[in-house]
Order: C-alpha cells, then structure tokens, then sequence
C-alpha cells in the first residue's frame, strides 16, 4: 500500500455513499451520460491524485468497485473538484455521440442532492458547493483580474470543506487585490501598498472620488461609504485576531467567515461597479 492510499483510509471519509456509487458510475461511464472508461484508463485517472496503481495489478474487483474505492479515498472538496471537472471535459466528449450538456443535467441532479452543483463559467464547468450561500460574484469576474477570481474560489471551497481560517484571509485578499487593481488603473501607475487595508481603502476612495463632504453628498451616500469603512475596519481587525495571516487570538466559527466573505464580496461588487461606472460615463460614484 503506497503512502497517499495509507493516509487516504486513516482520514475521514468525507463524502457520502450515495454520492460515491453515482459518482463512480459517472466516472466509468456505466450511466450512460459520460464517455466509458476502460479499467487502464481508470487507473491512469486516479494515479493524477497521486496513486501509484499499475493495471491489471492494483484494481480490487470490477471497475466499478475499484472506482469507488478511489472516490472514497479523495481527501477533500479540492480532489473532488478536480475530478469532476476532469470527467467534463469537453475534449472527452468529441464525436461519441453523447452530449456535455445531458452530462451536466445528468451529474446536476444527484449531485444537488448533496450539496453540490456543477455551472459553467469561463473556466469551463467546476463543481461548486451549494450549502455556503454567498453574494453572487458576476460583477467582480469583469474585472478579469486572475488572482480575484482565483480567490472568489478559494472562499468557496474554504467554506465548504470548514477551513474558516483560510476563508477569512481570502475575503481579506480579495478585498486587497480588487481595490489596488482600481488604484492602479485609475493612476495609470504601480501602486507600492504598505499592507495596512484601512490606507489601501484611503487611497482607494480619493481614485473613486469617494470622500465625504457633508454639504454636497447625499445622505444615503454618506451612510454607504461610512458602512464601508467600518467593514473594512472590521475585516482589518478581524483577520488579524482570527485569521490564519497571524498567531490567532481566537478561533472563528463558520458564521464569522461567512460573515467576512459576504462583506468582502459585497464591497468589491459595489466598488467595481463605481469604478465602471466612471469608466463608461467619465462621472463619479
């Protein structure tokens, strides 16, 4: 037994029976809806999870039983991601007559069932959880910024598979790379940050004409941009006592994380969409 499958059934078994037996025959293609997969090509799939399985030698069974022995053994929400979005490639597909469209309604509808759901994007089809209600991110995705996108997903899956800590620093550093991506565009120059988000959103708000000025700003503009500074504050404060940036002061909770995605989220679709807005129309928020 090699080290990844050793460690593989010590841990924790994360994903549900129902959902290994369907899943495994999605894999194999035995549904019908997805290509069919010989057991070499079996083996070669799952070695890309780190298995050092030889074929014929190391299938227990039938293709079908060792596939779900390998599902089983997947360690978290990422594995599961991978796969998922390995069998829907659309390359897989080509000329088999049988479509990636009544693959995705196929998988969609067992895979709801368990808190997942499988949408397309501009990466292709990926696998999302269902069970983390979030503030959806279309606005931020124009920004067609790598690393925001990048962190969109790393919240997603942070909250699904529990790791608060690491939630709550995404949340951080997205708000981080949204507003000086803003900054920079706007000065039409590199912006060297000193790390403090409370000055980043300073200088944030003079590029977006953003500050305050009691006689001319409407009241309800007021009171936004004040609600942003205080949830910026918060988050600052937050990821350095409960985040995994620093030596923790408390651990947080699911609800604290949420709690700081959803924030994150919601100031960076309201500061995007300013941003635009000037873009498009040359005017201030």
């Amino acid at each position: 037994m090699d080290k990844r499958e050793e460690n593989s059934k010590t841990s924790q078994q994360f994903l549900s029976e129902f959902l290994i037996r369907n899943l495994a025959s999605s894999v194999t293609g035995d549904d019908g809806f997805f290509p069919y997969r010989k057991g070499v090509e079996l083996v070669l799939l799952f070695n890309k999870f780190g298995f050092k399985d030889v074929y014929p030698e190391s299938m227990e069974g039938s293709r079908r039983i060792y596939t779900q022995i390998r599902i089983k053994q997947l360690k978290n929400f990422s594995e599961l991601q991978k796969l998922v979005e390995i069998i829907l490639d659309p390359k897989e597909f080509y000329e088999l007559g049988i479509t990636i469209e009544n693959a995705v309604v196929h998988i969609n509808e067992y895979l709801k069932l368990e808190g997942y759901e499988v949408r397309h994007n501009e990466k292709g089809y990926q696998l999302l959880s269902t069970t983390s209600k979030i503030v959806e991110h279309k606005t931020i995705s124009t920004l067609s910024h790598d690393f925001i996108i990048e962190q969109i997903d790393k919240c997603e899956e942070k909250l699904a598979t529990g790791d608060y800590d690491g939630a709550i620093t995404n949340a951080r550093a997205l708000i981080e790379a949204v507003s000086i991506e803003i900054i920079k565009i706007q000065n039409n120059q590199d912006y060297k940050s000193d790390g403090n988000l409370i000055n980043i959103f300073k200088d944030l708000k003079k590029c977006l004409n953003m500050t305050i000025d009691e006689n001319q700003s409407s009241q309800f503009l007021i009171e936004i941009i004040q609600g942003m500074t205080t949830t910026i504050q918060g988050i600052a404060a937050l990821t350095n006592r409960a985040s995994d940036r620093h030596n923790r002061v408390y651990k947080p909770q699911k609800h604290h994380a949420k709690l700081a995605v959803n924030c994150a989220f919601s100031f960076c679709d309201f500061i995007l969409e300013s941003f635009h807005y000037q873009q498009n129309k040359g005017q201030v928020s």
